[in-house]
């Protein structure tokens, strides 16, 4: 007995190609607010001002990975 063609394959693996970068393009944003943290306080500079730029760097983050995956998706 065989198998018919599998409709709809290619757009599941194009999706999962998707969201596999966006983790990556994450994971190297947390990769640099880790060093920006840690440069900050190498630089004795307060927690609550580090916990402030950590934010918005996150939300940058998230916003510019949501922007490209989202223009990849188009093309």
């Amino acid at each position: 007995m065989g198998h018919g063609p599998v409709y709809g394959s290619h757009t599941n693996t194009h999706a999962k190609d998707n969201s596999m970068t966006l983790v990556i393009y994450l994971v190297g944003w947390l990769i640099l607010i880790g060093g920006v943290s840690w440069a900050l306080v190498a630089m004795h500079v307060t927690q609550h001002t580090i916990l402030i730029v950590d934010v918005i760097l996150l939300g940058i983050a998230v916003i510019t990975g949501a922007t490209r995956a989202r223009n990849r998706d188009r093309s």
